[in-house]
């Protein structure tokens, strides 16, 4: 447990500051300088909400959503190094009510039509990772990131192979729920990028193996665990974290730059379905297939990824080609 308070007190601000530096080293047209990169850090680890005319519930229920996001970094990381070997996937249900508590954030001011909307694409998207995580359900019967990983590597291959529409809707998702919210006033940035690291991190332990990588790591037994593969296994997880947090860091500058959110329109419109289609796939091959047939399973979920990006080039181009260049074409009257 000391371990995991550990990574928490370096880590958060190892992690915040990587973040900072490639969103800072991605914007157009300006140099990455020392003077520049601290005047961000001053800002995103200052005073926050006290630098702002405040009430005292928004105080309060900011400090308990950093209190509750903290905490969920650290219940996944406990998991993931095996520091409550009791847990059986109380890290994932402790981001979901992280979630929840989000969603609650728009309900005081959803009285008008933008409002409205910002509540329904934070209900989908959250809906969108809860489906991906009952596929994953389906797939494993465990939600502890400890030993989803050991199940990949006993697999031989991360999730993301074996479920790739559950992966695709997931990192879509995070990447909707990473974005700057200019809908909601007094939003402390470094809650922004605390759920950002979450999510990563959720991402690497669920769809992209956690600790297991070809080569580097193979799967040992809790017996012959040594302190060498301990932190070997957190170097690759590490490794991974930092890829997938400068995935995140492009996607949001390249938003902000265009005044666009193409990520959040995709959510919207085709996210929630393409995961409901994702889950009956996995409640139909848990069905029928052995629990071991990984590779069936694989190849099912392959082609019905292939079919559905086929029909939506195929009948959809105009809305595809639309989100690729960053305009919305939306048909339906919302009365908005």
């Amino acid at each position: 447990m000391w371990t995991t308070f550990l990574i928490l007190c370096c880590g958060i601000p190892a992690a915040v500051c990587w973040m900072i530096a490639i969103e800072e080293y991605l914007i157009p047209g300006h140099r990455l300088t020392r003077a520049r990169l601290l005047q961000r850090l001053r800002q995103i680890f200052g005073a926050g909400l006290i630098s702002q005319p405040a009430s005292v519930a928004q105080s309060v229920g900011g400090a308990f959503r950093l209190f509750v996001w903290t905490a969920a970094l650290g219940s996944v990381l406990a998991e993931m190094m095996s520091a409550w070997p009791a847990a059986e996937g109380i890290a994932i249900w402790l981001v979901v009510a992280c979630g929840g508590l989000e969603i609650v954030r728009y309900l005081p001011v959803a009285g008008g039509c933008g409002e409205f909307a910002a509540l329904l694409r934070s209900m989908t998207t959250w809906l969108t990772i809860i489906c991906a995580l009952a596929g994953l359900g389906f797939l494993f019967g465990s939600y502890n990131l400890a030993n989803l990983a050991e199940f990949q590597a006993q697999a031989g291959s991360w999730t993301a192979a074996i479920q790739p529409l559950g992966c695709a809707v997931f990192v879509i998702a995070v990447g909707a729920l990473s974005l700057r919210r200019l809908d909601l006033s007094h939003e402390i940035e470094l809650i922004v990028y605390l759920q950002c690291i979450v999510l990563a991190l959720l991402a690497v332990g669920l769809f992209g193996g956690g600790w297991y990588f070809w080569g580097i790591t193979t799967y040992t037994t809790d017996d012959t665990l040594t302190a060498a593969a301990v932190v070997l296994r957190a170097m690759v997880v590490a490794v991974k974290l930092a890829a997938v947090l400068c995935g995140l860091a492009w996607l949001r500058t390249k938003c902000a730059a265009r005044q666009t959110s193409d990520v959040e329109s995709i959510a919207g419109n085709v996210l929630l379905a393409v995961a409901g289609t994702n889950l009956m796939i996995a409640l139909t091959t848990e069905t029928w297939l052995r629990p071991d047939d990984f590779m069936t399973r694989g190849l099912l979920s392959w082609i019905v990824a292939s079919g559905m990006i086929t029909y939506g080039l195929m009948f959809h181009r105009t809305h595809v080609t639309a989100l690729w260049k960053g305009m919305v074409v939306d048909n339906t009257e919302t009365g908005c």
